[in-house]
């Protein structure tokens, strides 16, 4: 039965868990390439509104904003960690 759950997509657990968890993942490591707070959330907008519009319904549209938030508050944290004591928002 739990094999089966893996296999079988349950929207559900994508929304709560998947999603929020590769958004944070994804936006550690698109700020540490990039050295810029603003592209991981720019890109996960993107590619969340992508899925709204390809897989999802317009009812979608909350979490895209729900992890696009998630995506600034992550990437914001992940460049002051990287940068450190040279922190400036106006790079």
């Amino acid at each position: 039965m739990v094999l089966h759950m893996i296999y079988v997509f349950n929207p559900f657990l994508f929304v709560l868990l998947t999603l929020p968890l590769s958004t944070i993942f994804v936006s550690v490591v698109v700020t540490k390439i990039s050295r810029k707070f603003w592209v991981a959330p720019l890109l996960s907008v993107i590619i969340l509104i992508l899925m709204m519009i390809f897989v999802f319904n317009d009812s979608f549209f909350m979490w895209v904003i729900v992890n696009t938030i998630i995506s600034l508050i992550t990437s914001l944290i992940s460049y002051v960690g990287f940068e450190g004591k040279n922190f400036n928002i106006n790079k």
